[in-house]
């Protein structure tokens, strides 16, 4: 399926897909003698006087699009995207570029964040996330941080070049892919423990200065597996991640020069034993677990050239899997999402890429689509593109539920003379949820709203004067008030 060009303005309120998406939908008990591909075994309701097998249906639901926005911030590389497990906001990372929670009713903006988050480096839960903190000398080691508080679990000793982290969903395991002595190596750490548990020489040569910093990675929810993307060779390789034993096994692009070998992404299905992986030969092809043995034909997928016009252009391709493993989105040749069934990789829908630069001269235009992000229930899905968002969200699809105000307090001086500065710090209670703060002086905003939970203020009158903190995780805020005399 194909669209006409049309403008943003008139597309948002005249497109509706028609199209089976499997979504959660309401639990209903049917007898059956066989199930069916659609159909997950679920305990029959207690009754001695039943003896079949009863099944738990997932409905099907029409894709809709919710809203589209163009962004004051412009993605410029691959950075993370993705819902929060609240479902209330959608983050967009980019290194160079946006930094933001946007709420994921509606689009705005809520609030900049101060963390580095690498793309596949957060824990499902969003507790954790793995970070690279460069010293004075521009050597970087990894540092597993929680979200929230920014308090440091677990770090490393210092590694060379530029390397990649990737986080196991459980937040148990970090991986980092770096060049030891010109040579890639996987190095596992356990966060419990603070402690290098594994180091894997793969015997593959670094390609350049800023590699692996862009080498796709993936590790199971356990931490048990991960697989790399070999650029050089266009394979992958299959770690275990508690012998160091490894399988490496061709990909993409062999018949190609060793930059069209690139491996673009990669992802290990939630809960199952496949592995989808996209390269820059423009196929993608699926792989089971443990031994990567090749599951069916590849399949075209698209490409998309990303930040054309600066220093750092890239090429962008997506493997990525629904929460849960149902579902797989990759790119079409034309620059649109693809959702295909895991079972059987039939195509279950096609989105399309929206356009925020219409009419822009090719060369120009920033319309690339860099990301795409499943919500939690696999009931919404949200795309990325340089220039803006797009949410589509199944039709009559439950919508997040805020929880109550959200408590937070605020400590600080209650006394300060004119030109004395001082510091205010906010503390949240019960909410684990990302959250925005904003601070005020007497009703004002004192600060863009950021993750960071301080502000310094200077006294420039004297008098009583009030600090307001307001916290925000998309579907919940809460405040605090701090009265402060300033004397001359």
């Amino acid at each position: 399926m194909r669209r006409a060009r049309r403008s943003v303005k008139g597309w948002a309120a005249a497109v509706i897909l028609s199209g089976a998406w499997a979504c959660q939908g309401p639990v209903t008990y049917t007898e059956l003698d066989e199930g069916t591909p659609d159909e997950i075994d679920t305990p029959a309701p207690d009754d001695p006087a039943r003896d079949v097998t009863q099944k738990l249906h997932l409905s099907t639901c029409e894709a809709g699009l919710a809203w589209e926005k163009a962004t004051l911030e412009q993605v410029v590389e691959q950075g993370f995207f993705g819902h929060s497990p609240n479902r209330g906001l959608l983050v967009r990372m980019s290194t160079y570029g946006d930094r933001h929670a946007y709420r994921a009713s509606d689009g705005e903006p809520v609030f900049a964040l101060t963390q580095n988050l690498g793309r596949r480096a957060m824990s499902a839960d969003w507790s954790v996330y793995g970070d690279l903190v460069a010293n004075d000398q521009g050597q970087q080691q990894m540092a597993v941080k929680a979200l929230i508080t920014e308090r440091v679990l677990e770090s490393s000793g210092l590694l060379e070049s530029f390397p990649q982290v990737a986080l196991s969903g459980d937040g148990g395991t970090a991986v980092t892919v770096s060049c030891q002595r010109e040579r890639l190596q996987v190095t596992r750490w356990r966060v419990s423990e603070g402690a290098e548990v594994l180091a894997v020489d793969l015997g593959q040569p670094c390609l350049g200065p800023f590699w692996p910093s862009d080498t796709a990675v993936s590790v199971t929810s356990d931490g048990a597996v991960a697989v790399i993307g070999l650029d050089a060779e266009g394979a992958l390789a299959r770690v275990d991640l508690e012998t160091g034993e490894f399988v490496v096994v061709e990909a993409h692009g062999a018949e190609m020069d060793t930059w069209g070998r690139r491996v673009l992404d990669l992802s290990i299905q939630p809960g199952g034993d496949l592995v989808a992986s996209v390269g820059l030969d423009g196929l993608l092809r699926l792989f089971a677990l443990p031994d990567m043995s090749p599951v069916g034909e590849p399949i075209a997928a698209g490409t998309q050239d990303i930040n054309k016009l600066t220093y750092l252009p890239s090429v962008v391709s997506l493997a990525v899997w629904s929460p849960d493993g149902r579902l797989l989105a990759h790119l079409s040749p034309e620059g649109d999402v693809i959702l295909r069934h895991a079972a059987d990789m039939a195509v279950a829908l096609e989105l399309p890429r929206p356009i925020f630069d219409e009419g822009q001269e090719p060369e120009f235009a920033r319309n690339g689509l860099v990301d795409v992000a499943f919500d939690a229930h696999t009931q919404a899905l949200a795309i990325s593109t340089e220039s803006g968002m797009a949410m589509w969200r199944c039709e009559g699809a439950e919508r997040p539920q805020g929880h109550g105000p959200l408590q937070v307090t605020l400590d600080g001086p209650a006394r300060l003379r004119v030109g004395q500065a001082a510091t205010f710090v906010a503390t949240h209670f019960g909410t684990d949820h990302l959250h925005g703060h904003t601070f005020f002086i007497d009703g004002q905003e004192a600060a863009p709203s950021t993750t960071a939970r301080e502000l310094t203020w200077t006294a420039t009158a004297p008098g009583r004067h009030e600090v307001t903190i307001v916290i925000d995780d998309g579907l919940d805020s809460g405040s605090a008030t701090l009265q402060v005399e300033v004397s001359p």
